[in-house]
């Protein structure tokens, strides 16, 4: 009798360890059907277009698991064709999950409107260096009187405060850095730049650095 007792006692403990088990896996595959929306942008993520002229938006593709849920898509653009600077276009979708949880995601396209009185009488592109720690920063020509300058604070990297701006030279001399996005946490970024001869000083309108002036060289 005292065996029988022993034999049903661990026949009801495997029971108890194998429901255990079968509810396990029934959580692991009630989470593994859970979705997420994603976005993929078409074509270029960054755009340049000439101040004046045309632009047509490629769009963005968004999927949920093996669906095409492209047509959900919410897009907003801010580009302006008669001014120059560099603007946005942002596609958003929303989905409400297996856990009735929502779920927004959103991609971004930025789109450069060149000058149409670009300077193409003088040429800045070469590295820099700021005076005070020598970090260096990269001028690129990337259009007609347009620049990427991949370090407009002039920090030392690594750090995630090396921040890339589009700078715009017009024919008249005048350069700008208006309002953009910049990566990073950062938010948007615009600053007062200004040439002299040996290379540019900039003070930058951001939360995350000073308003003091900045001063880069030529190397």
């Amino acid at each position: 009798m005292k065996k029988l007792r022993n034999i049903l006692a661990i026949v009801t403990v495997l029971a108890t360890v194998m429901a255990c088990d079968r509810d396990f896996e029934s959580d692991d595959i009630a989470l593994g059907v859970i979705r997420f929306p994603a976005i993929q942008v078409v074509g270029d993520p960054v755009v340049f277009v000439s101040q004046g002229g045309s632009y047509s938006d490629a769009g963005a593709k968004a999927t949920l698991g093996s669906d095409d849920i492209t047509s959900s898509i919410e897009t907003e653009s801010t580009v302006d064709l008669n001014a120059p600077g560099v603007y946005t276009v942002n596609y958003t979708v929303t989905n409400v999950n297996e856990l009735d949880e929502e779920t927004t995601v959103v991609q971004q396209r930025i789109v450069v409107v060149a000058p149409s009185n670009p300077n193409t009488a003088v040429d800045l592109s070469g590295t820099y260096a700021r005076t005070t720690n020598a970090a260096p920063a990269v001028w690129t020509k990337v259009a007609p009187g347009v620049y990427r300058n991949d370090n407009i604070g002039g920090v030392l990297p690594p750090s995630i405060a090396v921040l890339p701006v589009y700078v715009f030279h017009y024919a008249n001399g005048t350069i700008s850095i208006p309002e953009q996005p910049v990566p990073n946490g950062y938010g948007t970024l615009s600053a007062q730049i200004t040439l002299n001869a040996n290379g540019y000083s900039v003070v930058i309108d951001n939360f995350g650095f000073l308003t003091n002036t900045r001063t880069f060289v030529k190397q």
